[in-house]
């Protein structure tokens, strides 16, 4: 008998049944009136139908467990299989995470090796620059502005200061 949910209850159906006429035969109504005295009273023949019955089914009983765990093994032994090899999926991955690491890492450690030397020299003519252009900026800050004046980039510094001059004088300032 294979092991089936099906033949697990067609089993206690049958039990309940062999259980049922056990009672009635013996003309009692659970299992708890059923003692010694009772079976005793009763007839043999009914006694020796009634163990039939139960030898029957207790037989049924053993080969559905004999099934059971026959069945149980096997999805042990699958579930062991089956776990075994996500064990060595799983293993597969991590070599595979650890060797994209190490080269990533080394990859990096190149990288800024590659850029530190590269800084050094980029620092020294990026802090030029920023000094040019500071100073630049200073420049700058110093210069007058006159509103009116055209600006331009090398002139003439006299004729600025007589331009000045005549617009101060205007003013009276």
């Amino acid at each position: 008998m294979d092991f089936t949910v099906e033949s697990l209850h067609a089993v206690e159906k049958e039990f309940r049944s062999v259980t049922e006429q056990v009672l009635k035969t013996m003309k009692v109504s659970s299992s708890s009136e059923l003692i010694h005295s009772v079976i005793m009273k009763s007839n043999k023949d009914a006694i020796a139908n009634c163990l039939k019955s139960v030898l029957n089914i207790l037989e049924k009983n053993m080969d559905l467990c004999r099934s059971a765990a026959a069945e149980n093994d096997k999805l042990k032994s699958e579930k062991i299989k089956d776990q075994k090899e996500i064990i060595r999926i799983q293993q597969a991955q991590i070599g595979s995470v650890h060797e994209t690491v190490k080269e990533e890492m080394e990859s990096w450690s190149d990288i800024v090796r590659k850029n530190s030397k590269q800084s050094s020299t980029l620092s020294v003519k990026s802090v030029a620059q920023a000094i040019r252009s500071v100073n630049a900026e200073d420049e700058r800050a110093k210069n007058f502005i006159m509103f009116g004046l055209e600006e331009e980039e090398e002139g003439n510094t006299e004729d600025v200061i007589s331009t000045m001059d005549k617009v101060f004088k205007r003013t009276s300032v």
